[in-house]
């Protein structure tokens, strides 16, 4: 029997998904490379090796590990004394992609009209990313052969220098750094789609992982405050004044995360408090719960100790979406959960003022950064005027930034990021890839709402979902997507949110569950 046309049109792109599959597996195989050849620590290439063989085994696993272990990489480098520039962070993810792309290659079907909503404007920001950085590489060459200096082609800066130095392909790892995100919201949405609960088990993961970092922000205050004579005066005035971000270089960033996995953690923590959604109110289950409830305050602390006005804002805002959520907490948790509220709001007014709007003297003043902020965002604006199809190229903003702020701030600061995360995208990427970037993010929304109006929402998503918002609030006074650890925890929470709130829909293929695992 002679196969019909649509066997084999349909052959014909799965051979063409696969073959595209393979070729991103390589292309991040030779990312590795690079750190594998720069790395000397054993124990840090042995576990990224892990990492790929992992998630070879189990997809599923190996994404979840990645979730746990990426914020909390930055330390995990300086325990194990790396000598890379950077933190083994990427290379995980680099790792896991690799190998999940191989893994896809080889189950290559079609994928279903709801993955589709969400992979479609993914690959086409994927796109706009790579052909903004090719463009970059291109002038950087042809700026090269015109000057005669030397410097490495492409392939040799890919496969040796990409982890020693970025300089002077910069574009490169900056569009890689988006690339990557865009792989990890890819593989939770597909593995979320196959795997029956996925996304409630990553954003359970990532919760782990803002646990993970805000007590290591609570360790560091306590160690900082024991070097004192007076050990309790000093954390009591830690407490007002002095900033920590355990895990990451930018407080700012590392505020919005927390701020994403307080909310997070909530709905987690409630969904393994209902009954209606697996709670089977066993010993295990009660000790699990208790477990997430002692998690929230770990991340609020945490979150608070970072002093990013703009996240304690953005996390006091977004828990509206949590609101639904009370009707399924248990009436104790209710009540407790607000006497804790209050309590924390009553223990933090001493401290608030210091906090929300330190002294003039510390550069964190209000009107010094609202007028910080006001600046760049004239900045913006004009370099968008500017470039406003393209941009000014992936990752260019804060070395262009020098040409377009005003002489009186480039007395103060020559340069400096957009503090607005919109607006950095929109003006490098320009409306073609702002277009498709605000596309994923309504997809995922829309599919949130279509969700919670069919009473199919999950706690946990809704959590997620809380979160979700707050983090982008802080885009409009902040760029957390700038740190990689931070931005990875982003998409990820992004891809399992799409794969909760599409549970349950037509298409699913929850069948296919042991393809993924």
């Amino acid at each position: 029997m002679q196969p019909s046309r649509n066997d084999s049109a349909r052959a014909a792109r799965r051979a063409v998904r696969a073959s595209v599959a393979l070729a991103l597996a390589s292309l991040a195989a030779l990312l590795l490379w690079s750190y594998v050849t720069s790395e000397p620590v054993g124990t840090a290439r042995t576990l990224v090796a892990a990492m790929a063989v992992l998630t070879l085994a189990s997809p599923a696993a190996g994404l979840l590990v990645c979730a746990g272990l990426l914020p909390l990489t930055g330390p995990l480098s300086a325990l194990l004394g790396t000598q890379s520039a950077f933190s083994i962070g990427e290379p995980f993810v680099l790792a896991f992609l690799a190998a999940w792309l191989v893994r896809a290659a080889g189950w290559a079907a079609e994928p279903d009209v709801t993955r589709r909503r969400f992979l479609a404007p993914a690959v086409v920001l994927a796109l706009v990313v790579a052909a903004s950085a090719a463009v970059q590489v291109v002038n950087v060459l042809a700026a090269v052969a015109d000057s005669e200096r030397p410097a490495p082609g492409v392939l040799h800066f890919i496969v040796t220098d990409y982890f020693r130095s970025r300089a002077p392909f910069g574009a490169i790892p900056a569009a890689a750094f988006f690339l990557e995100g865009l792989g990890l919201f890819a593989a939770a949405v597909s593995i979320g789609r196959r795997v029956d609960g996925f996304g409630g088990r990553l954003l359970a993961t990532v919760a782990v992982g803002a646990t993970g970092v805000g007590a290591l922000s609570i360790v560091r205050l306590i160690t900082v405050s024991l070097r004192q004579s007076d050990a309790w005066t000093a954390m009591l005035q830690h407490l007002g004044t002095i900033r920590i971000s355990a895990a990451f270089p930018d407080p700012n960033a590392a505020g919005s995360y927390l701020a994403m996995g307080l909310l997070a953690a909530t709905g987690v923590a409630v969904e393994a408090l209902d009954p209606a959604q697996g709670a089977s109110g066993g010993r295990r289950t009660r000790r699990s719960s208790a477990l997430w409830l002692a998690a929230v305050p770990v991340i609020a602390s945490g979150l608070w100790l970072t002093g990013s006005r703009a996240a304690i804002l953005a996390a006091a805002a977004a828990s509206i979406v949590l609101v639904p959520l009370a009707r399924r907490a248990p009436r104790w948790l209710r009540l407790g959960g607000a006497a804790a509220i209050a309590i924390a709001l009553v223990a933090a007014l001493p401290f608030a003022a210091q906090r929300l709007n330190p002294p003039t003297g510390s550069g964190r003043a209000l009107p010094r950064a609202f007028s910080i902020r006001v600046e760049m965002t004239r900045t913006a604006g004009r370099m968008i005027g500017a470039h406003p199809l393209f941009g000014v190229g992936i990752g260019q903003f804060y070395d262009r930034s020098a040409e377009y702020v005003t002489p009186a701030f480039r007395r103060v600061v020559s340069r400096e990021n957009a503090h607005n995360n919109f607006l950095q995208i929109l003006a490098e990427l320009g409306v073609a890839g702002f277009v498709p970037f605000a596309w994923v993010l309504g997809a995922v929304a829309w599919s949130a709402l279509r969700s919670w109006h069919s009473g199919r929402a999950r706690a946990a998503g809704t959590g997620g979902a809380a979160g979700l918002v707050a983090f982008v609030l802080t885009w409009f006074a902040g760029h957390p997507l700038l740190i990689f650890e931070v931005a990875t925890a982003f998409w990820l929470v992004l891809g399992a949110v799409a794969a909760l709130a599409t549970t349950g829909e037509a298409g699913s293929e929850g069948g296919e569950a042991d393809r993924a695992r």
